[in-house]
């Protein structure tokens, strides 16, 4: 068994998320010498290098491809489209209709399988010593912790119940985008959302949102 101790320095594997329009892929495209895989072709108003990714197969011979470039830094913009392009590789190579010809849950975990074998793809990148930074919207999901007398609602990654857990725990930072707000409430007791103009970064975990460094 050989040990090794102190801090070791090594590319980052960073998922950015947060509501539309917060400046997701602005920001991911100050990371250094980045490569956009573009599938929602969304980076046009940037000035960056980029790939644009229009089905699965693509996206897998993209990411291989950009191991032997001199990138620093590889964006898929976002997982969430990513996600969207396996489950239509997935009908189309089974010739099913819907992801629910497969039986209950089913297809979503087979879905789920395709973006970790992603995620193993992108480890190859880091070994190769380049950033991965996956870009992702968010969704209000009602959740319901065992401890707590109620449930309530909070910001997640706008990925299914089997492969958002997969892209949480592969990440070494994860970031939340959002407006900053205020709420005041009038005399009659109806509050009214203020700002909104702001942006921050959350990077810590909360009740109300996933996060992590």
């Amino acid at each position: 068994m050989k040990i090794i101790s102190g801090k070791q320095k090594r590319a980052q594997r960073i998922v950015i998320y947060g509501v539309e329009s917060v400046g997701k892929t602005t920001f991911a495209s100050q990371f250094p010498k980045p490569l956009f895989l573009d599938i929602e072709l969304g980076s046009a108003h940037l000035d960056i290098d980029r790939a644009e990714i229009k089905d699965w197969k693509e996206l897998i011979a993209a990411i291989n491809e950009s191991k032997a470039t001199d990138f620093q830094t590889i964006v898929i913009d976002s997982i969430d489209w990513a996600e969207r392009l396996g489950q239509e590789d997935l009908l189309a190579s089974t010739k099913k209709t819907s992801i629910e010809d497969f039986g209950y849950g089913k297809g979503w975990i087979m879905v789920a399988e395709r973006i970790s074998r992603i995620l193993m793809s992108l480890d190859e990148l880091i070994d190769a010593g380049k950033n991965v930074v996956l870009i992702a919207h968010s969704k209000i999901a009602r959740f319901e912790a065992p401890d707590a007398l109620a449930a309530y609602d909070r910001y997640e990654l706008k990925l299914t119940k089997h492969s958002s857990p997969l892209v949480k725990e592969w990440a070494d930072e994860l970031w939340f985008m959002r407006f900053k707000t205020k709420v005041s409430t009038s005399e009659s007791g109806k509050g009214k959302g203020l700002g909104g103009k702001e942006r921050i970064i959350q990077t810590t975990h909360s009740a109300a949102y996933d996060a992590k460094t």
